[in-house]
């Protein structure tokens, strides 16, 4: 393995195991008792906070007993820590990319960006990072473990696929995973901060396609060897 490719593959290196949790049900498949605690946890916790949700209203909403509960939770914290399992699980399933000729470079990185995009300003996405954000100082792990099982495999994604544009010539050498950390810090923008303060929603929809094709445009043009028309 070359060292372009090494140090792509470098963020992955620091990954921690996500913590024991309940597999995501299949679609239409019935949910066992700890998956459905673990759902019933994840609405209330998004829609409610995590301090301001207890046990016992998760076992109510639930529809189990508090012993039942306890056996799979001992506490809330590792009640989230299932949460943060399940909701990294699949995450990066949509951003694994193959090396490609100079024009579908872009639309690849600008289907990558609708993809990033469209999770960092789900509802979803926008709960969990209010919730971990504010337990973090508390609950260090909980940063750490969002971090590395879900921004850093994005970004281990998108490395190994510049590390490969680089082999090929389509891209100038540098550090990939540098590189990728740019790239989404580029088309991201401020999008995801203004969607967490809830400003300008609106505006968001109509300004995002704008957003992502003009950061690639920009990326190429400082990247790519061929230069984007």
């Amino acid at each position: 393995m070359n060292l372009v490719h090494k140090t792509a593959r470098s963020v992955e290196a620091v990954s921690e195991e996500l913590p024991n949790a309940p597999e995501r049900a299949a679609p239409g498949a019935r949910l066992t008792k700890q998956q459905q605690i673990v759902a019933t946890a994840r609405d209330i916790f998004f829609s409610k906070g995590f301090s301001a949700t207890s046990m016992e209203a998760v076992a109510k909403a639930a529809g189990v007993g508090k012993a039942t509960l306890y056996e799979f939770f001992p506490n809330k914290v590792e009640l989230l820590r299932a949460i943060i399992s399940v909701e990294l699980d699949s995450r990066s399933e949509n951003f694994t990319l193959a090396a490609a000729s100079v024009g579908e470079m872009r639309l690849n990185l600008v289907k990558f960006g609708h993809s990033l995009i469209d999770l960092l300003l789900s509802p979803a996405n926008i709960a969990i990072y209010r919730i971990i954000s504010a337990e973090t100082p508390r609950h260090p792990e909980f940063g750490r473990l969002f971090y590395q099982n879900g921004p850093a495999r994005v970004i281990g994604h998108l490395a190994r696929y510049f590390a490969d544009l680089m082999e090929e010539g389509r891209l100038h050498y540098g550090n990939p995973t540098l590189l990728a950390s740019q790239f989404i810090g580029i088309v991201r923008a401020d999008m995801q901060t203004r969607s967490m303060l809830g400003v300008d929603d609106e505006a968001l929809q109509r300004e995002r396609s704008m957003v992502i094709e003009s950061g690639v445009d920009a990326f190429m043009r400082a990247y790519a060897k061929t230069r984007a028309p």
